[in-house]
C-alpha cells in the first residue's frame, strides 16, 4: 500500500526517515492540492517492477456473494470509513438498522473489525 506522508511539523530527518521507510513522498502542510494530486497519481501509478495481482481469492469471493444488496450497501460505507450515521442517511434507514448489517456482514465476512475487514476489500480490490 502506498504511503504518503503529511505533516504540519515536518524537518528533514523526519522526511529522510519517512522515504526510507518507503513513502512516496513526503509533504509539508499547507500544501497545494495539486501537489497532493500529483503525489496520489505517482502512488496509484502502475509500476514495472510490482508483482502481479493475485486472483481474488475463492473463499473472500464466496463471503462476499452470501451478502444481501443492502448488507453489501452497508460493507460500503463501511470501508469508505463512513460513521453509521451517514450510512443511515445516505441508505435512507436508521442507524439502529445499519449496526444491524454492519454486525452481519462482519459475521459473513469473518472480519474481526471494520478495519479488518476494510484491509481484506482493499487487498481483494473488490467494490
Amino acid at each position: 500500500m502506498p504511503i504518503i506522508y503529511m505533516t504540519g511539523h515536518g524537518d528533514v530527518p523526519l522526511a529522510v526517515q519517512a522515504m526510507e521507510k518507503g513513502a512516496v513522498t513526503f509533504l509539508e502542510k499547507p500544501f497545494e492540492e495539486s501537489a497532493l494530486e500529483s503525489a496520489l497519481a505517482r502512488a496509484f501509478a502502475p509500476r514495472a517492477d510490482a508483482a502481479p495481482q493475485a486472483a481474488p481469492c475463492p473463499e473472500f469471493q464466496r463471503r462476499l456473494a452470501g451478502l444481501t444488496v443492502r448488507e453489501t450497501q452497508v460493507m460500503q460505507g463501511v470501508v469508505d470509513g463512513k460513521i453509521s450515521k451517514v450510512i443511515a442517511r445516505d441508505l435512507n434507514i436508521s442507524s439502529k438498522t445499519v449496526e444491524l448489517h454492519r454486525g452481519r456482514v462482519l459475521a459473513k465476512m469473518q472480519a474481526e473489525s471494520a478495519i479488518h475487514l476494510t484491509r481484506m476489500v482493499v487487498e481483494q480490490r473488490v467494490l
